[in-house]
Parts: structure tokens; sequence; C-alpha cells
């Protein structure tokens, strides 16, 4: 005999739990730790700050070399083929930004799919909106 009555409780318990996923065999916060190690700016740090609190999926890598547009991405998404850029400050120059849009050519020419965040981190959750097919719903957006 089971008294279904005995584990409400618990059942509404679970309703409310929150997953943290990672995307490889290591836990959530171990993950963000190796990648965080391999940024290259505090600015590529921050935007795994930003993802980890707003509960979005990480990327795979950190430093991708995609040889065939010779170059490498702040992050990556293998099951995506999406290329992740932290834009910093420097990237609003002319020649930079030029050769940022070569890049993009390439690297959609070669079927990936670019991401581009800004340095102002105001704009992230917009940029993160758009991109919600790779990065998840954020938190409050459900």
């Amino acid at each position: 005999m089971l008294d279904r009555t005995k584990i409400v409780d618990l059942l509404n318990e679970l309703a409310g739990s929150r997953v943290t996923a990672s995307p490889v065999a290591v836990s959530r916060s171990e993950h963000i730790d190796r990648l965080s190690r391999l940024c290259q700016s505090d600015l590529e740090r921050d935007w795994l700050d930003f993802l980890d609190r707003a509960n979005l999926r990480l990327p795979d890598k950190a430093q991708q070399r995609l040889e065939t547009c010779n170059t490498v991405t702040d992050f990556y998404y293998s099951d995506g083929s999406a290329a992740i850029f932290i834009d910093g400050k420097h990237h609003t120059y002319a020649d930079i930004a030029a050769k940022d849009a070569a890049i993009n050519r390439c690297l959609e020419d070669a079927g990936y799919s670019v991401v581009r965040f800004p340095k102002e981190q105001a704009a992230w959750p917009e940029v993160a909106r758009r991109y919600a097919w790779l990065l998840g719903e954020m938190d409050g957006d459900r």
C-alpha cells in the first residue's frame, strides 16, 4: 500500500528546485574555474560570472583555435558550432572592427554561428536573450 499524500512535501520541494548543468564531466563550478583560468581578460571572466549568475549554459571551451579562419575564439560551444567573442574597448577602433567583420564573415561562411558581446556589460542580457537557442533562457525570463 502506497500513501501518495506522504510525499507531497517532497514533490513540492523538488518542483521548486534548480538544475545547474555543466557541458563537461566535471561540476559546473569546476568547469567555470577551468574556463576562467584560460581567460585573457577580466572582461572575459566577468562574462563567465554573468553566465553563472543568470544560470545560462556554459561554453565547452575557452580560447578555441578555428584554423578555417585563422582565429581564436574567446569561448566556443561545440554542439552549436558557435564562436563567442567578448569585445573589449579596442574593438571600437576602425581597423580592429574591420578585422572583426572579416572574421565574422569567414566563420559564418564556414557554418559557424558568431556571437559578439560588447564591452558594455549592461547590454549582455539583451544579447543573451537574442541567443537563447544557444545559451538558454535567463533566470527571470521564464
